[in-house]
């Protein structure tokens, strides 16, 4: 399996991805983090 990181190399994406997390509040970040970036990484590829 790839991390999300090997899998996102355009920066913009990268910045955008940075940016939803971020929009995120702390609670929701430990426990929905995972799924939200396989779902990202999924519709990015």
């Amino acid at each position: 399996m790839h991390e999300p990181q090997n899998n996102i190399k355009n920066p913009a994406i990268k910045l955008t991805f940075s940016a939803h997390i971020s929009r995120m509040p702390p609670f929701a970040r430990n426990s929905s983090v995972s799924r939200f970036a396989l779902i990202y990484v999924i519709i990015v590829n």
